[in-house]
C-alpha cells in the first residue's frame, strides 16, 4: 500500500490492511528495523506519524515482484494452449474484479 498510496498513518494502513493497531505498528516496527520503510513526520501535523517505504523498501518490492511475475511465466508456458485461452479470455473479468467496477 505504501508504494502505491504513499506515506500513510499507521491507524490508516491498520485499516486498509484489516488488521490491529497494535498488529501494525509491530509489521512497521520489523520493517523498519529491516530497512524497508520509515516514520516521518506529516508536513501537515507535527504530531502524527507517516510511514513511507524507503528506497531499499521499494528495490526489495520490486525484486519480489520480477521473481514472481518469472514463476508466473513459467508455469503459464507449461499450460495447454486451451487452458492459456482461457486465462486471457478471463483477464478483463479479473481486471474488473480488481477494481471494483462490476460492470
Amino acid at each position: 500500500m505504501l508504494d502505491v498510496l504513499g506515506p500513510q498513518r499507521l491507524s490508516d494502513l491498520a485499516t486498509r490492511e484489516r488488521i490491529s493497531q497494535p498488529g501494525m505498528t509491530g509489521l512497521v516496527t520489523r520493517l523498519a528495523t529491516a530497512g524497508l520503510v520509515e516514520r516521518t513526520s506529516d508536513p501537515d501535523d507535527g504530531r502524527v506519524a507517516l510511514v513511507r517505504v524507503t528506497d531499499a523498501g521499494r528495490r526489495a518490492l520490486t525484486e519480489f515482484r520480477d521473481t514472481r511475475s518469472a514463476e508466473l511465466r513459467r508455469r503459464l508456458e507449461h499450460l495447454d494452449p486451451q487452458d492459456r485461452r482461457a486465462l486471457e479470455l478471463a483477464v478483463p473479468a479479473l481486471e474488473r474484479l480488481m477494481s471494483g467496477d462490476p460492470a
